[in-house]
């Protein structure tokens, strides 16, 4: 038994490097991912997968899935883990010996009862939310001779383009997925055996590549891992050094490919370094060995592309008219709908309150705004008896100003038609823990969407540089228009 931290609590757990996926027996928050698994019984079930919580494991810190369920007796750290945080597990009798890969060791006593629950998966799995990702991570990447040329080039790096370390420790990808692929998973698993057995094999480094996505250097691959390579349709087997500031590790097999295949070359002053107008890269000679260790992972399938919107954005955005996007301040649109009507209280009679005195940079900020809602339509030009002051505010860290309305004169003679607003408190806390991805819309200008009735314009007038305007639609700081 092993103590493992989740999220801060301690959990006893069986070692069971039978079992694919570590188990929980405590809820912890789902993600909409399930697994179909078959339990000690033989009975068919389906349990759920926990989004990745925080985990510690002696000196390991990671994130981690747990299958999740009730039913299973004890909590189990599965292969997941293991294989993931390269756990080494040399078993004797009566006593397992845990090896971290700082070299500490844990030793754990053998199960005396011999029945526990084994699981397996039943059929493929069903990950809409997670990719499965083998990769090659280099091992000892800080002693390599590439380590130690990126360290060299650095500063010029930094010259050339803002760049960050990538967030996974340098690998060469050699396959992603989006659903559980049992064939290459199986080839995958010789090759581990292969690599424990014999150990891993070296692989050659070639040229590092730097361009605006980001700094990699390519790999040349064995005959046996080119086998095993999936990605070569839009990428080149590569290991990822430095990502573009904001940028994704996605980008970067395609721009190794394209400065592999790339023919335009040309020496520069430095005989090793070479450019390619072409694709505005550059190549620095290079030549070294590392040894990959094969892995598997269990990654967010926006891991790397976080900032990349889905494929078929572009095809969803042709769905939408271009009036629903606001093209300024003063674009606003019009609801079809028959305008509204504002009710008096009995016995009201106009309001007219003068325009006090504004100051010089009051006028000139709302000119703009008092323009461009003029041609949009939502103010006309107007005589009225009714008449209450503006003032206009300075917008933070900006020059303009923005036009507040004082209507609270107005509020108080009009009949509320006492439309409940949703309370954004109680709103939020309706959103279940489970929820994980979240949409801000901005309805820009809404209610100058809402046309105002003519015969409830007047209430509304106001002045500016002499002259009275009102408003078409419903206005800002009305009663029943709240911000």
């Amino acid at each position: 038994m092993v103590t493992l931290t989740i999220k801060g609590r301690d959990y006893r757990c069986m070692l069971d490097s039978g079992a694919r996926y570590s188990t929980i027996n405590t809820p912890q928050p789902p993600s909409r991912n399930t697994v179909p698994v078959i339990g000690f019984s033989g009975q068919s079930d389906e349990w759920p997968l926990s989004i990745r919580v925080p985990c510690k494991w002696k000196s390991l810190c990671f994130d981690q899935s747990f299958l999740v369920s009730t039913a299973c007796p004890i909590n189990l750290v599965g292969r997941d883990i293991l294989c993931s945080q390269n756990i080494i597990m040399q078993m004797t009798k009566g006593c397992i010996t845990v090896t971290f890969p700082d070299g500490t060791q844990q030793r754990c006593a053998t199960p005396h009862s011999y029945g526990h629950q084994l699981l397996q998966a039943e059929v493929q799995q069903t990950l809409n939310d997670e990719a499965e990702v083998w990769w090659g991570r280099v091992e000892d990447y800080d002693r390599t001779v590439l380590h130690e040329t990126v360290r060299r080039w650095g500063p010029w790096f930094k010259v050339l383009h803002p760049t960050e370390p990538p967030a996974d420790p340098p690998h060469c990808t050699m396959n992603y997925s989006l659903s559980h692929d049992e064939n290459y998973d199986t080839l995958w698993s010789g090759l581990e055996f292969e690599s424990e057995v014999h150990g891993h094999p070296a692989v050659k480094v070639r040229e590092i590549y730097v361009g605006k996505q980001g700094v990699a250097a390519a790999v040349e691959l064995t005959s046996e891992l080119q086998v095993l390579y999936a990605l070569q349709e839009t990428s080149a087997p590569h290991i990822t050094l430095l990502i573009q500031s904001g940028g994704e590790a996605k980008n970067m097999g395609p721009m190794v490919k394209a400065g592999v295949d790339a023919t335009d070359w040309v020496p520069t002053q430095n005989v090793n370094l070479h450019y390619s107008q072409a694709n505005d890269m550059y190549r620095i000679a290079h030549t070294s060995e590392v040894k990959p260790i094969p892995e598997k992972h269990l990654l967010s399938r926006t891991h790397g592309r976080e900032n990349t919107d889905h494929e078929n954005t572009q095809l969803m955005l042709v769905d939408f008219p271009d009036t629903f996007w606001t093209k300024g301040g003063a674009d606003v649109g019009l609801i079809p709908m028959a305008p509204v009507v504002i009710e008096l209280k009995t016995g009201t009679v106009p309001i007219y309150r003068p325009q006090y005195p504004l100051r010089e940079e009051q006028i000139a900020g709302i000119e703009k705004t008092i323009e461009g809602l003029l041609q949009a339509g939502v103010l006309e030009r107007t005589e009225s008896p009714w008449n209450t002051p503006i003032n206009p505010v300075p917008k933070p860290g900006k020059p303009d100003y923005r036009m507040v309305h004082d209507l609270r004169l107005v509020n108080k003679v009009v009949v509320p038609t006492h439309y409940d607003t949703p309370n954004p408190y109680t709103m939020l806390n309706a959103i279940g823990p489970d929820k994980r991805w979240f949409t801000c819309i901005d309805l820009a200008n809404a209610f100058f969407c809402v046309p105002l009735a003519v015969r409830s314009r007047q209430m509304f007038a106001f002045t500016y540089k002499g002259r009275q305007y009102t408003y078409t639609r419903l206005p800002q700081g009305y009663v029943d228009s709240p911000s």
